[in-house]
């Protein structure tokens, strides 16, 4: 798992494709006594990014555990997008710091949080994403901890990334092994680590 996520991380975001649908998610949180939506105790949260090509296919897709939903995390993250890209976001305050990265065009659209929202047109493909990746994580795994979550979503993207090359997906599973930089053992097993 690691090894898919410094592959994927070579790649900078809308190089394919001229469009990037961007939005917030959790996973996790204890479901009784703490209340329902955003920072419940055990929430993880993570932005995920989708790139489109310009007839809206998904491309490519990032996901990144962060600390917080805050403006630093979002700026972070689109250091890695080419310049020229248009970035689609919802009315997020994390998400504002985009217009003002030099080369990015910022398209926000305020959407409120209902399920109405999460069928808006502009956010079709990252809100697919974000809910095949809950469903996959929490359909195979019980309980999916916050140490071990940077790994699962890296690999989730790195195998989505490839989704057109499945008869060659073990080959460049070996090829980004054998390419990653060593890391020791020590290293490896902290999986507290936001990678």
């Amino acid at each position: 798992m690691q090894s898919m996520i410094e592959r994927d991380r070579r790649y900078e975001l809308g190089a394919a494709g001229p469009r990037i649908e961007i939005d917030d998610a959790y996973i996790g949180g204890e479901r009784t006594g703490e209340g329902a939506g955003r920072g419940r105790r055990g929430h993880t949260p993570f932005i995920m990014v989708v790139e489109t090509s310009a007839d809206r296919r998904p491309l490519y897709a990032r996901l990144q555990v962060v600390r917080g939903f805050q403006s630093g995390e979002t700026k972070r993250l689109c250091g890695r997008v080419e310049a020229g890209t248009t970035v689609v976001s919802d009315g997020g305050q994390w998400f504002r710091c985009i217009a003002e990265q030099p080369g990015l065009v910022h398209e926000r659209h305020v959407t409120g949080s209902d399920r109405a929202a999460a069928r808006h047109p502009a956010f079709r493909w990252v809100n697919t994403m974000l809910a095949n990746v809950k469903n996959s994580l929490l359909a195979t795994h019980r309980v999916v901890g916050a140490k071990h979550l940077p790994r699962y979503l890296g690999a989730f993207a790195w195998r989505f990334n490839r989704r057109f090359v499945l008869k060659t997906i073990h080959e460049r599973l070996a090829i980004a092994a054998a390419t990653t930089p060593p890391m020791p053992y020590r290293l490896l097993k902290l999986a507290e680590a936001r990678w």
